[in-house]
């Protein structure tokens, strides 16, 4: 049931907003899970299996992203006044949901680099060292 302000579903507002720090939760628990895999068992796939997860969570995060942006555009094109400054109208339904998609689209650049800066350690560095040359 869609209304005429274009306002999109509760679930695609919620996935659009914070599926990028989700992707970024869960990457940083499994990253931790797999690093204390590697260095406890000798297993030796952590860096590879890091590497997927990275870009695993960094498409998530990307995708977040785009139906962000997706639902950030059709909102401003439901109704954009000519007249008003931006924040005038926060009280209309499409100018909250323009507010919030630019708050998801800003938030999934910043927990993309997040996730690419979180995975760089662990993918240029041995991951443990120490314990590999006992």
């Amino acid at each position: 049931m869609r209304d005429d302000a274009g306002t999109p579903s509760r679930t695609a507002l919620l996935v659009a907003l914070l599926g990028a720090p989700a992707a970024w939760t869960v990457h940083l628990l499994v990253a931790y899970t797999l690093v204390a895999l590697d260095c406890s068992t000798r297993w030796g796939g952590g860096r590879g299996a890091i590497a997927a997860l990275t870009l695993v969570a960094l498409l998530g995060a990307g995708a977040s992203g785009l139906l962000a942006r997706r639902l950030w555009v059709r909102a401003r094109a439901a109704d954009r006044p000519t007249d008003d400054a931006w924040d005038a109208r926060m009280g209309d339904r499409t100018s909250r949901v323009a507010f919030l998609m630019l708050v998801g689209l800003v938030l999934a650049v910043l927990f993309a680099v997040a996730i690419a800066y979180q995975a760089a350690p662990v993918l240029l560095v041995p991951v443990c060292s120490a314990g590999r040359s006992a």
